[in-house]
């Protein structure tokens, strides 16, 4: 796994060495660095899907809309993981995770916006985590 997201050169390593990219928090914009990725890709006669490609995702989950706003007042604080990361209820976060999945994303480092206690880690897992089973 290679993490990194700067276009000239940490992506180009990436086309030519890695099995896994890891893109970090923060990202302007994933399509923008997937594309630089398959051009680089390209150049290098590389298939894209011979890359995995992993998400660092701040989830801020809870188990009704106002505990999630709640949590996000301090989730929102975390730069840069706040700038891509996804608040919501399980079925919110479950749709979330869908859409990243439809763009190629398939796999997530998650850092929970509460730091993870119990009470969320058991709910990420119940609710969230069947739907990718």
């Amino acid at each position: 796994t290679i993490g990194g997201s700067g276009e000239k050169v940490m992506l180009k390593i990436v086309a030519k060495h890695a099995d896994r990219w890891n893109c970090p928090a923060g990202y302007r914009s994933f399509e923008g660095k997937l594309n630089v990725l398959k051009d680089h890709c390209k150049a290098v006669g590389r298939d894209i899907n011979s890359i995995n490609i992993s998400e660092q995702l701040l989830v801020c989950i809870g188990a009704t809309e106002a505990e999630v706003e709640d949590k996000w007042k301090v989730a929102s604080r975390l730069k840069p993981f706040s700038l891509t990361g996804i608040k919501g209820t399980p079925v919110q976060i479950t749709e979330q995770l869908h859409d990243r999945v439809r763009k190629g994303i398939t796999f997530f480092t998650v850092m929970f916006g509460d730091f993870g206690p119990p009470q969320t880690i058991d709910l990420f897992a119940r609710e969230v985590m069947p739907a990718f089973a």
